[in-house]
């Protein structure tokens, strides 16, 4: 089952309810759920089916439920939400197609609107991350750089 929690859409995080079961001879059989992520992350619950535990879909759910509350919790202050990164690469495709449709002055009169904007945003947002106890190791994970670089493009004063 895979199950999207609007509340929790946050840019290349999908949940799935990862299905356990396979008995003595190989054989597959459902005994329970859990919650597994495109990202890689697994929770460490097995939400078990059967006599005294959960029906198929309630298993599901309560898998929904951890992943949420164990994964997507943690992630919500430093990842970006599915809309928040679809806007983003909207910018980028429009630059692209304005440079693809011979529009270059176009599109460098675009990234001058936004580079005005951005690099200061970059260093606020480096230096409010450092205010609320982030390390230069998570900010130079957020912009996709290491952490001195990090330190040295927004920390420096």
């Amino acid at each position: 089952m895979s199950t999207s929690l609007t509340d929790a859409h946050l840019d290349g995080h999908d949940f799935t309810a990862r299905p356990l079961g396979v008995a003595p001879d190989g054989s597959k059989f459902p005994t329970g759920s859990a919650a597994s992520c495109s990202c890689g992350w697994e929770g460490d619950i097995e939400h078990a089916l059967g006599r005294g535990a959960f029906p198929l879909q309630e298993a599901d759910e309560a898998a929904a439920r951890e992943w949420q509350r164990d994964h997507v919790a943690a992630l919500r202050a430093a990842t970006a939400t599915r809309a928040e990164a679809d806007a983003m690469r909207a910018v980028v495709a429009a630059l692209r197609t304005m440079i693809d449709e011979d529009r270059p002055l176009a599109a460098l009169d675009l990234i001058r609107i936004g580079g005005g904007e951005f690099s200061p945003l970059a260093r606020e947002a480096a230096l409010r991350a450092t205010y609320l106890d982030n390390s230069w190791t998570d900010i130079g994970r957020a912009l996709g750089i290491s952490r001195q670089a990090a330190w040295e493009k927004y920390g420096k004063r």
